[in-house]
């Protein structure tokens, strides 16, 4: 099996894992979940195939280093290489990577007595003073001679020699014991650091500024987590802190960046990848189109830097023409729109209404009815919404402080469907309404959940949620009581 090492968080940790595809990354659906704010919520895919390993990116993240270089596409990892995400670190140990030498084991061989030879009989006399002993060391011989072995046993120059062998041993435990100590202390000196040991820190700070000229911040982070403050002098200090608000820095902007790509790459495959597949097959009908060209330029004016930016330069090449979004859209064009807008997921009443509102404006006869109908359609159908995700907001607080055992998934998933009514109920009744609800969470005698943390989270990862909560009075008077900031970029 493969041994991952993880380093995350400050915190170390090493299990083992058989063959198969290992998600990587910071959601909740990530087999190996990182702490790191530059992990994705799938970052990226660890194969692991018969002893070998294969690092394999998702589209539009920030790409990992492997061994210290940067990972481009599919990227083999190798026995004792490091797979960098951030800060976190995942040493990779294959099975068979490290070569093991199995000992040879030797069985002695017995030879047979010559034919016809005989062994003294027992009651022999022993041999003269003159005749050669075996030799001591030669198990071989005493196998071969064991009555000659015992008879000789017990005689005067086995004495002697008995004498000389203790002689040997204990000189050699004499001189031994020493070394063996001394050894001892020289492992345990190795393994134990000594607070004499040297401190380089302007060699690290130096490297520290290098990478951060390069754009290279998590190599710049991991030369200033080296340095010991407290052996630092006061200008040193001062000098590593600017630094290490330089990296903050761009860390902050890297994590924005990146999650706004990551933003771009699900609306991409969601709301573009997803229609195009399912509705344009076949007879290509104008309100459809108008929908897909709609989505395709909002795209490239919100993510022009993102990575498939060429594919849907294409799809507006193919089917741009064919549409002209400055002439107002008949009544089938709002109609299949707002159908697509409170079919997806969350459902954007906001835009379904100011659909409708311009589109009344300028429209006449049947249009016009037809438009005011379709509007206490939809409204009728937003109250129903909003009426079940209260309810689907109460039933998983329940069942995050069920038998007074608090399940944090649960309760992030009721939070989670009061923050949609506030954000796209598009009623201020409503809206309020789902705020007391969240903040009440706090005052819950039998088990409360602290908002404030769920609220920077949003702040951190989705700071157009935060933005948009900003908007209510109910949580922007709870953000200054705890002295949050009123937009994300504070």
């Amino acid at each position: 099996m493969t041994r991952l090492i993880v380093e995350d968080g400050g915190k170390r940790r090493a299990f083992k894992v058989g063959d198969g595809t290992l998600t990587i990354g910071s959601g909740g659906g990530a087999s190996l979940r990182l702490s790191d704010p530059a992990a994705a919520e799938v970052h990226a895919e660890l194969l692991l195939r018969e002893g070998r390993a294969t690092l394999r990116l998702k589209p539009g993240v920030l790409p990992p280093r492997v061994a210290g270089r940067p990972a481009q596409g599919e990227t083999a990892v190798g026995h004792g290489q490091t797979i960098q995400i951030g800060a976190s670190r995942i040493t990779v140990e294959l099975p068979g990577g490290a070569p093991g030498a199995a000992a040879a084991s030797v069985t002695p061989v017995r030879r047979r007595s010559p034919a016809g030879s005989t062994a003294p009989a027992r009651g022999a006399t022993a041999p003269a003073r003159g005749a050669t002993a075996p030799a001591r060391g030669s198990r071989r011989a005493r196998q071969e001679e064991p009555e000659e072995e015992s008879q000789y046993q017990g005689s005067r120059a086995w004495r002697e020699r008995k004498k000389k062998d203790n002689a040997t041993r204990y000189l050699l435990i004499f001189l031994g014991a020493p070394l063996l100590i001394v050894g001892v202390g020289y492992l345990i000196s190795l393994a134990i650091p000594s607070d004499a040991e040297e401190h380089h820190p302007e060699l690290y700070l130096g490297r520290a500024q290098e990478h951060l000229e390069r754009g290279e911040w998590d190599l710049a982070q991991s030369d200033l987590d080296e340095i010991d403050l407290e052996r630092c002098s006061i200008a040193l200090r001062r000098s590593v802190g600017e630094v290490q608000e330089r990296v903050d820095e761009e860390k902050e902007k890297r994590q924005l960046a990146f999650e706004l790509q990551n933003r771009g790459t699900r609306y991409l495959d969601r709301k573009i990848k997803e229609f195009e597949k399912e509705r344009l097959q076949g007879v290509l009908e104008l309100p459809k189109l108008r929908v897909y060209v709609k989505r395709l330029r909002y795209f490239k004016a919100t993510w022009p830097k993102h990575p498939e930016m060429a594919w849907v330069e294409g799809q507006l090449e193919r089917f741009g023409d064919r549409v002209d979004l400055s002439v107002p859209p008949t009544f089938a064009d709002i109609e299949f729109e707002i159908k697509m807008l409170r079919g997806s997921n969350p459902r954007d009443w906001p835009e379904c209404f100011r659909i409708l509102e311009r589109f009344q404006e300028s429209a006449v006869g049947a249009e016009l009815d037809s438009a005011i109908a379709l509007e206490a359609q939809t409204r009728a159908d937003r109250d129903e919404w909003v009426s079940e995700s209260m309810k689907y907001a109460r039933w998983h607080h329940e069942l995050g402080t069920k038998d007074g055992k608090y399940d944090s998934s649960q309760l992030g998933k009721s939070v989670s469907w009061l923050v949609r009514v506030i954000q796209y109920a598009d009623d201020p009744g409503f809206e309020d309404e789902a705020a007391r609800r969240l903040l009440d969470f706090e005052k819950d005698s039998h088990m409360p959940v602290d908002i404030e943390p769920r609220l920077n989270g949003y702040r951190r990862k989705e700071p157009e949620i935060y933005d948009r909560l900003m908007q209510n009075p109910l949580i922007k008077s709870y953000a200054r009581e705890k002295g949050l900031p009123l937009t994300a970029r504070e």
